[in-house]
């Protein structure tokens, strides 16, 4: 079997090695992979990274590409501010 290309989907939150792998024949340089990311990134929003990797017959690997999605959705609540606590006035009640 020949090179084969690694890519790593990650979602808001995950890490490198947390996101879904998916394997590919058919990137065979950068530029198809910046092609894909692209494509990628467009049909799934919540992507936020995406790394691709080339990997031979006898486990050596070595990066191709990393895109990081600028347009993606952000974190489910890691945008907003937590409420501030309430000062307690001096009074007792």
């Amino acid at each position: 079997m020949a090179e084969a290309v690694e890519i790593y989907l990650c979602q808001p939150g995950q890490k490198l090695k947390e996101g879904r792998l998916v394997k590919a024949n058919n990137i065979p340089d950068k530029n198809a992979a910046k092609v894909d990311a692209g494509r990628r990134c467009k049909s799934d929003r919540n992507l936020v990274r995406i790394a691709y990797y080339r990997v031979n017959d006898a486990g050596d690997f070595k990066m191709l590409y990393s895109h990081k999605n600028k347009n993606a959705n952000p974190a489910p609540g890691g945008s907003r501010k937590k409420n501030p606590k309430r000062k307690r006035s001096g009074k007792s009640l």
